[in-house]
């Protein structure tokens, strides 16, 4: 069983001001357990046949451990996916470049168990209205905004034709990765990447005569 620092620890007020909590701190081995087990219960049995019991038993926690960092199911689910991210936020100065590497990042997880997990809480989100509310708020919509932004920036600087819709042009951005992904099952692959980004590049209007390049860890 993996032991969390927290499971015993007495909260009371610290010397370091009113309210805060004394105690071991959480354990980041129970935290990396409960994670891959609420994943991999995903993949396997689907949303609504996860339970917060049977997470914590693959974990290896006690449930009082499990409530602790989560109130519910949805919370688990979220704060599981998020803690799996590995969101490069890159920003070097190139649009190109960076724009070939975020495509190439969401297309590397879409070809593993990201997609996998995609199809797999597809059904929840159109039927469960909390967890997909939650979902945009917590997870989509932090993404979308991050890269809005970006664009917005571009387009401040000249390098871009001005966005008046960035929400529009980000869903142009991934959407098509997703849609082979869970609709026609054609490969993502280098190819297929690089050339959705010139066409995004393209339809941009972006000044750079830069060539978008794969990433470096491709």
């Amino acid at each position: 069983m993996v032991h969390d620092g927290d499971v015993d620890a007495v909260r009371q007020p610290s010397q370091g001001g009113p309210g805060t909590a004394r105690g071991r701190p959480r354990s980041p081995e129970a935290d990396r357990a409960i994670a891959e087990a609420t994943l991999g219960l995903l993949l396997e049995e689907g949303y609504e046949a996860l339970t917060m019991a049977g997470v914590a038993q693959r974990a290896g926690v006690s449930t009082a451990t499990l409530y602790r960092r989560y109130p519910g199911k949805v919370a688990l689910v979220l704060g599981s996916i998020k803690s799996d991210d590995d969101d490069e936020r890159l920003d070097t100065g190139d649009l190109a470049r960076d724009l070939r590497a975020l495509v190439g990042h969401i297309g590397e997880a879409l070809r593993g168990a990201g997609g996998q997990l995609l199809a797999a809480m597809i059904g929840a989100l159109q039927h469960n209205p909390d967890l997909a509310r939650a979902m945009r708020e917590q997870v989509i919509g932090p993404r979308m905004a991050r890269l809005a932004e970006r664009l917005g920036r571009e387009a401040d600087a000249g390098h871009i034709d001005p966005v008046p819709h960035p929400e529009l042009l980000v869903e142009a951005i991934v959407g098509p990765l997703y849609f082979r992904a869970l609709v026609t099952g054609r490969p993502i692959d280098d190819e297929a990447e690089t050339e959705l980004t010139r066409l995004v590049l393209r339809a941009l209007g972006h000044r750079a005569a830069k060539t978008p390049v794969r990433p470096a860890h491709r």
